[in-house]
């Protein structure tokens, strides 16, 4: 019969049977057995089962017709030769070709089968029960195939059968032997029956061939209401285009001022930062908001994943991602706790624990261009991965980060990917196409795929969610329709809601009677019963100052609470609606904020939303008010108590309205609206006194107006910018302060700077070197040269400074800090003006470009356009004593080199005349011995017979005597009779007793060591710029840590490790591969070592100890004043030991 290929095609006739449900075949099957007298079926007895058992499902008028035709097709052909003798048709034959044909998941076939031919009900076949079940199986399928399989070899087939109950051929003496599998009687169990119909290639083969045939009988619909769904992708959103280079660099050497002064020396900053509170969450994604088991909730931000505590008071963090986290999913752990997986674009996937936010295990996985969803199986074992863009699915052993299967989806946009049931058995993938299930045939084998079923539905929808309950399987679909399951055959209409489902969510515990939460498109969510009727709907629209309706994104349920997401709004709830609560944390689409005082802070979004927040209590919402516009800026006057606010242009023109003033007391209360640009306006500023109110525009322009009356007149039209404005700050003479006669902008886009009068003429660079700048937004100025040269050379990427500010002065002693942020979403710290070379203090929070950056006495805002996100930094002062202070050397010799007259003065010194000595290499050097030396004339037949041969002797170390006293820390106590030190790039452990030695060879020289005795491991850094974890029990290299040291030290536990470089102190967790902290240190020739919290390092050098704090991502620094300690000039060791 030979190999089929490809799918088969069933003939006319059967196609009305194909596909049918599990429990379908399982109720015909019983049917005949009641209604036939014998094992031959007569028409009439086929039509009477197929009535009671198909006639509901298969919805046919003419049932009786297709029964007759599916019974001439399995007529024998020898009952009909004879007239006297009645047609009849094989019972088996009928029942096992249906079932292969079905809808039923293989490994279900395969159970169906065993015991319909399992006569003797013994849950073993024998060799007549095998052999009659192939034969039969063969016979039906070559029946309802268009094209014929094939000749049947019944004898082929008999010995398929017979070699099912041997085992490989074996060798003995000689002898090929087989050996059967039931040595007693000779029968099949249910698993060897199973094992060898997967197993063997002929059974596989016709498994295979009728398994999964295409849903002919579909009538493929695309539902309106698709347009509205959201697939599981994350699309980044662009960030706006800024120039590296610009005629700004052309303008720094009129810009500096005459005499610059130390304070541009490379220097520390005076301030750190610490995360103070996160506003908003990634919304990009759907079911991305999770309860705890506390009541806390957690959700992505950025690239970190926040836990909100119970009491709403307190956010803790996970940053230990690099990029946009786009997926979280939480399991439940009797002994450990609840752990969260979560992914970010950069295809790192954390497994991480909710009471310590640590990491438990870190994957890379393979996806390209991240991680879009994240679903954990059952029974916690299994963590399935989706792929943004490629729709590459996978599934992890997560716990031994090995791939047990992976596999892509043929789909342009995906829904929903999740496990099915209560093992980890059964995966679903929802397409714009169709549905896919991939079901693992065994804990041994792959999983195999199979499409949805639609045959007796007057439309395929598009499915958005699935989900199990109590045993059931439901979808909802784009039309917000709830469907049935059974196996991949969608069964019937439960019931029909007016907007596309979103989410679906099971209740376990259903004391009230309550089974399943439905969320839908237009802000609903519907409560279901066990026989899927509703119970009660729930209007969670949040956004009731606005005609638009918000989408429910995420759902979540845990015992009676419900937690649902819409956009930036969470709205928690219980079944009987007894306890409801609202929280507002961020907004959709932000656009700018602007500090009203220390404590409250007004922010803008492209909905139309003005929102003022209170940033110090309840980090709440303390006033919004909604306006029927594009807001795109805003900035407070405190002289004047108003707010202005520019707006975007869409659709409508604004040639009426581009810009409105508000009185701060009352926001309905609108003091002047006028227009002043055809495009949007980009940025906003008060002058100080609020005398002037500049804006500036697409359109290149900065609009002047001034503020004494309320008819705010335009006075100037600054032209000259080729881009959008970006920033804009006022300044005055320093000999007249209290005139705001200048002005400042930027255009990032094409690198300008430019600088105006009041009147709005252009002014020269060189008149403005004098000018006092009454804050510092303006990024392209000459006291951030330096960074900005520094952000670019850091990556291939256009890196550059995106937003800046500086933090207001109290006293005048104080040391002046200026934070920047970049276009990768990096914040940094600075003095001010920036030094050479910069130094600063990174911290991570933004997943992509910061646009807006302003700063109140102890608070830093941040904004960023790819994540929406409002972070609140809390500044701390460090006041660091030491600078850095470059060595002279370079100095001097640029100076020497500069020095024009000296090198005249040399030039009548140089012969032009003399010949350059040809350069030769040492290595290229002919030696005068090398001419004496002749080979045997049988050199070559001796070198090619011995070519590939090894030496017959080989060497091995036995002992090393000596000691590298040279290095730093090269020299540890293990025990009480046992010494680690290192020679060279050995790694040498000495037992004194037994005067024995251990050796570790170093890809390098071995710089410096760090031990835990506790663990048994040690760190070595070599100057190849690589740091090996050496487990001490066995000499063996454990882990591989690419970076350089100077100084390293383990904590207490042994799991982070504290790398020293020439200027980062970095933090490692080792075993997870992650990089938890990395700070500039501003110190030569230092160590460090780590407290017993491993939470503290100090860092110790000369004349100076500094005490590192380790919260979370992030590192601050305090510096220790001992006047005694700094008086002695003791060594880093000393100052450590006391």
């Amino acid at each position: 019969m030979g190999q089929i290929l490809g799918k088969a095609r069933i003939k006319e006739e059967v196609l009305p049977f194909i596909n049918l449900p599990c429990s379908l075949i399982h109720d015909f099957r019983q049917s005949i057995l009641q209604v036939a007298e014998g094992y031959g079926l007569t028409l009439e007895e086929l039509q009477q089962a197929i009535r009671l058992c198909f006639k509901e499902y298969l919805r046919v008028t003419n049932i009786d017709e297709c029964s007759g035709a599916l019974f001439r097709v399995f007529c024998n052909d020898a009952s009909t030769a004879d007239d006297k003798q009645q047609p009849l048709a094989d019972f088996f034959e009928v029942v096992s070709t249906l079932c292969l044909c079905c809808g039923m998941e293989m490994n279900e076939k395969v159970d169906f089968l065993f015991d319909l031919f399992d006569f003797n009900e013994t849950s073993s076949l024998n060799v007549t029960e095998l052999t009659l079940a192939f034969r039969t199986l063969v016979s039906g399928a070559n029946k309802i195939a268009e094209k014929s399989l094939g000749q049947i070899d019944f004898n082929f087939i008999d010995h398929i059968a017979i070699s099912a109950f041997e085992t490989p051929s074996v060798k003995i003496n000689d002898l090929s032997l087989s050996i059967a599998l039931s040595t007693d009687d000779n029968t099949l169990t249910r698993e060897q029956f199973f094992t060898y119909m997967i197993d063997c290639a002929e059974t596989k083969n016709i498994l295979d061939h009728f398994n999964d045939i295409q849903d002919v009988m579909c009538i493929e619909e695309c539902s309106k209401h698709s347009l509205n769904l959201v697939p599981l992708r994350y699309n980044e959103i662009p960030s706006k285009n800024y120039a590296s280079d610009g005629p700004w660099r052309d303008q720094l050497r009129f810009l500096k001022p005459p005499q610059p002064n130390n304070s541009t020396a490379a220097a520390p900053p005076a301030t750190s930062l610490s995360i103070d509170w996160i506003y908003g969450r990634n919304t990009q994604c759907f079911e991305e908001v999770l309860l705890g088991a506390d009541g806390s909730i957690i959700y992505p931000a950025g690239t970190l994943v926040v836990k909100l505590s119970s009491d709403r008071s307190k956010q803790q963090y996970f940053v230990q991602h690099s990029g946009h986290v786009t997926s979280i999913d939480i399991l439940q752990c009797e002994k450990t706790g609840e752990i969260v997986a979560s992914a970010d674009v950069n295809s790192k996937i954390c497994i991480w624990s909710t009471s310590d936010m640590t990491a438990v295990i870190t994957i890379s996985s393979f996806h390209q261009y991240g991680v879009a969803k994240l679903n954990f199986s059952p029974t916690g074992n299994l963590l399935l991965t989706m792929g943004n863009v490629t729709n590459n699915v996978a599934v992890y052993n997560w716990r031994h980060e090995a791939v047990v299967f992976s596999t892509r989806v043929p789909e342009v946009d995906i829904y929903d990917c999740r496990f099915l049931g209560g093992s980890n058995d059964k995966v679903v993938v929802c397409g714009s196409k169709t549905v896919h299930f991939w079901t693992r045939l065994g804990n041994e084998h792959q999983y195999v795929q199979s499409t949805g079923v639609f045959n007796r539905l007057s439309t395929r929808e598009i499915m958005t969610c699935f989900e199990t309950v109590d045993g059931n399987v439901v979808s909802g679909s784009s039309s917000g329709r709830l469907w049935l399951w059974e196996g991949r055959v969608c069964l019937k209409l439960l019931h029909a809601l007016n907007s596309p489902i979103t989410c679906l969510k099971p209740l376990h515990h259903h004391d009230d009677g309550v089974a399943l939460c439905a969320s839908t498109h237009n802000g609903s969510l519907y409560l279901f019963d066990n026989s899927f009727q509703v119970k009660s709907k729930i209007n969670v629209n949040c956004c009731s100052t606005s005609s638009r309706t918000l989408p429910i994104d995420s759902l979540f349920c845990r015992s009676k609470k419900m937690l649902v997401g819409q956009g930036n709004h969470l709205f928690e709830t219980t079944i009987d609606q007894q306890d409801q609560c609202r929280q507002f944390i961020g907004q959709n689409e932000l656009s700018s904020i602007t500090v009203l005082r220390d404590n409250l802070v007004a922010s803008i979004n492209k909905d139309g939303i003005l929102a003022i927040w209170d940033t110090a209590n309840n980090h709440e919402v303390l006033e919004r008010e909604f306006f029927d516009l594009q807001l795109s800026c805003i900035c407070y006057s405190n002289v004047l108590d108003q707010f202005a606010i520019g707006l975007a242009s869409h659709e409508k023109s604004l040639a009426k309205k581009s810009f409105f003033i508000l009185n701060r007391q009352d926001l309905k209360s609108e003091i002047h609206s006028g227009c002043n640009a055809q495009r949007s306006l980009t940025v906003c500023q008060y002058s100080n006194d609020g005398q002037f109110l500049a804006f500036g525009s697409d359109d290149g322009n900065v609009y002047l107006h001034i503020c004494q009356t309320n008819a705010f007149p335009i006075v100037a039209k600054c032209r000259g910018h080729t881009g959008p404005i970006s920033s804009i700050d006022f300044g005055s003479m320093c000999d007249d302060s209290s005139s705001n006669t200048f002005l400042r902008s930027n255009s990032l886009a094409t690198g300008e700077a430019m600088f105006w009068r009041a009147d709005g003429k252009s002014q020269t660079p060189m008149s403005q070197r004098q000018t006092k700048w009454e804050s510092q937004s303006c990024a392209l100025c000459w006291t951030l040269e330096s960074v900005a040269v520094e952000l670019n050379d850091m990556t291939e990427h256009n890196n550059v400074v995106s937003a800046c500010c500086t933090r207001p002065e109290i006293t005048n002693d104080r040391q002046q800090t200026i934070f920047v942020g970049s276009r990768s979403g990096q914040m940094r710290v600075y003095k001010h003006p920036v030094g050479t070379p910069p130094l600063s203090l990174t911290y991570s929070g933004h997943s992509g470009s910061v646009t807006t950056i302003v700063s109140s006495t102890d608070t830093m805002y941040s904004v960023s356009n790819v994540d929406s996100l409002i972070i609140q930094w809390k500044c701390t002062n460090t006041n660091p004593s030491i600078e850095l202070v470059e060595s002279t050397d370079d100095q001097e010799k640029d100076a020497e080199v500069l020095n024009m007259n000296k090198v005249i003065s040399q030039l009548g010194d140089l012969d032009f005349t003399k010949k350059e000595p040809k350069h030769i290499h040492p290595t290229q050097r002919q030696m005068p011995w090398k001419r004496s030396i002749a080979p045997p004339s049988n050199a070559n037949s001796i070198i090619n017979e011995n070519q590939n041969e090894l030496p017959d002797s080989t060497l091995l170390l036995e002992r090393i005597y000596g000691y590298d006293g040279h290095g730093r820390d090269n020299l540890h106590s293990i025990s009480n009779s046992e010494i680690l030190y290192s020679v060279a790039r050995i790694l040498v452990k000495f037992n004194v007793e037994e005067s024995k030695q251990e050796f570790h060879f170093s890809d390098g020289k071995i710089t410096c060591l760090a031990l835990n005795r506790h663990k048994s491991i040690c760190a070595i850094a070599s100057r190849t710029g690589s740091v090996n974890i050496v487990d001490l029990n066995d000499m063996r290299m454990k882990h591989q840590i690419k970076t350089s040291a100077e100084a390293m030290d383990f904590d207490s536990s042994g799991k982070y490790l504290a790398v020293l470089e020439s200027k980062l102190l970095s933090v490692f967790d080792w075993k997870n591969h992650t990089l938890v902290s990395s700070q500039q240190h501003f110190n030569p020739n230092t160590t460090i070592k780590f407290l017993e919290c491993s939470t503290s390092i100090v860092e110790c050098g000369s004349n100076f100890i500094q005490m590192w704090t380790l919260d979370g991502g992030f590192m601050t620094f305090e510096e220790v004043t001992n006047p005694d300690i700094i008086d002695e000039e003791v060594s880093c060791q000393k100052c450590l030991c006391t």
